[in-house]
């Protein structure tokens, strides 16, 4: 994940440049698939930088977010660890379902 270090008061939750629980979660399953999809590819032995440019910019773009406004959440969540709970077991949640899915239809492939 991308993240840099901040100060430890975090942003403020009032902050329009946070992104909301429900919105963070769904950022969150985005950045864990196109983890997993980087790390095939480094598996496979191909350089993941542009890669790597390429998926955080589509996730990006596709949830209407900036980069800095990822960032400044990440350390938001990072100092308000029950709202982070939630948001993890959301994206759990939500890993699962896509999972379940997957498996679905893969045996309906068969």
């Amino acid at each position: 994940m991308l993240v840099s270090c901040g100060n430890k008061k975090g942003a403020s939750p009032e902050s329009s440049s946070v992104i909301n629980k429900k919105k963070m979660a769904i950022v969150l399953v985005d950045v864990y698939l196109a983890e997993s999809a980087l790390l095939i590819t480094s598996q496979e032995g191909k350089n993941t930088k542009a890669y790597t440019i390429l998926y955080y910019n589509y996730i990006f773009e596709k949830n209407e977010i900036t980069r800095g406004q990822y960032i400044k959440s990440i350390r938001y969540y990072s100092f308000h660890l029950k709202e982070m709970k939630e948001v993890y077991n959301d994206v759990i949640n939500k890993l699962v379902v896509l999972h379940k899915q997957h498996r679905i239809n893969k045996n309906s492939e068969e």
